[in-house]
């Protein structure tokens, strides 16, 4: 079984733990169709967990396999974190440590125990990044039960309430108003926005 671990951004991840975020959509490995992704369609023929696309400008074909896993594989949680340290000798605990979305207010100290800045002036940071947190840290495992390839426009109302978007006070109907999620979807990708329209995973758990 794959065992792939999924990065979150602080402001996602209680959501993931109190299970109001579901399904996240993501974009490694689709490199090639998104260059040109009005151009390409994909079969709905899955074989060996390949997705096959074929361009129908060029005539080109392309298999891929999703970077992910397949369904059944398991997800982890990938977040910000620092580990914890003896608040008097500064010892790190190398089995223990912080969550950037629950302790917001660690923060980085010097050798008198006072707030480290960087050479800029501002604040130094003590949280590391989610890529590159151990498993063993993770606070949510769950396997794999959703996955496709779809365009990102093709989202639905019931996929931005598991994708953690408040839609409460947005009522169902033909052309309902994505805004909520387009908005959050280009803070997090600037370089793909929403109006690209681009291919992307489609990874529930």
């Amino acid at each position: 079984m794959k065992s792939t671990g999924l990065m979150f951004k602080p402001y996602h991840v209680p959501k993931v733990l109190d299970g109001s975020k579901t399904m996240t959509r993501r974009l490694r490995g689709l490199d090639k169709v998104n260059e040109n992704p009005d151009g390409w369609e994909l079969f709905e023929i899955i074989v060996e967990h390949f997705y096959y696309f074929h361009n129908h400008r060029t005539g080109e074909d392309l298999d891929i396999k999703c970077p992910y896993g397949v369904i059944g594989d398991e997800m982890w949680l990938k977040e910000s974190y620092c580990y914890k340290a003896d608040p008097i000798t500064a010892v790190i605990y190398e089995d223990e440590i912080w969550y950037r979305a629950t302790t917001p207010d660690v923060m980085k100290v010097d050798d008198d125990g006072g707030q480290a800045y960087r050479k800029d002036g501002l604040e130094a940071s003590p949280w590391i990044s989610p890529m590159f947190m151990p498993k063993k840290f993770s606070r949510f495992k769950r396997p794999i039960t959703t996955l496709r390839c779809e365009r990102l426009q093709d989202i639905t109302y019931g996929d931005c309430i598991k994708e953690g978007v408040d839609v409460s006070d947005i009522r169902y109907r033909p052309g309902w108003d994505a805004s909520k999620f387009i908005n959050l979807w280009d803070s997090i990708n600037p370089d793909h926005p929403w109006s690209k329209n681009e291919w992307v995973w489609v990874i529930g758990w």
